[in-house]
């Protein structure tokens, strides 16, 4: 990552519109223009996202975001504001592209997930059963074994209630082992 930086931060730039990446070690900012009127020569690539959102310029934003933590994955905050966007005389109060800063426990890498989920997989395999008959089978016996435990500590407890003294329910009829 360290060596390739400068050109990351370059195609970021480029393809995002991003006027300014500030970047202190800890906390990268960028700093975009938004476009008001999407036309056809300026297609990027957050396009399909933003389109389908309500609310496109918080959109704008969040797609900055997830793209620097993507990009930038050992920083602790990821922040963005986005310019050219408020042209209009009644602006709102608030500024939906502005993020001062989202930090990266609120933004989980989800390869890294779908990965660890693929190794768990892998790894779990040496202990499935070969075929289907016999997985079917395995998770027969395992259903019988419980009905068989569960109607011992049936019988047991129903024995515990009705006498009149101490009466241990693991050592006569339920296998604690099983």
């Amino acid at each position: 990552m360290s060596t390739h930086r400068h050109r990351i931060t370059a195609r970021f730039r480029q393809k995002t519109q991003t006027i300014v990446l500030e970047d202190n070690g800890e906390k990268v900012a960028a700093h975009f223009i938004v476009e008001v009127a999407q036309t056809a020569t300026t297609e990027s690539v957050i396009d399909a996202r933003v389109r389908a959102a309500t609310d496109r310029f918080h959109e704008e934003a969040r797609v900055r975001i997830d793209l620097m933590r993507r990009l930038f994955p050992d920083r602790e905050l990821y922040a963005c504001q986005g310019y050219g966007h408020k042209v209009w005389s009644f602006d709102l109060p608030f500024d939906s592209t502005q993020m001062p800063g989202v930090a990266c426990k609120y933004l989980p890498l989800l390869w890294l997930t779908s990965v660890n989920a693929m190794f768990r997989g892998l790894a779990e395999r040496e202990f499935r059963p070969h075929t289907w008959p016999d997985y079917v089978q395995l998770i027969c016996d395992l259903r019988r074994d419980v009905v068989v435990a569960l109607n011992q500590l049936t019988s047991e407890i129903e024995r515990y209630f009705r006498s009149q003294r101490h009466v241990s329910v693991w050592n006569n009829m339920v296998d604690s082992d099983g």
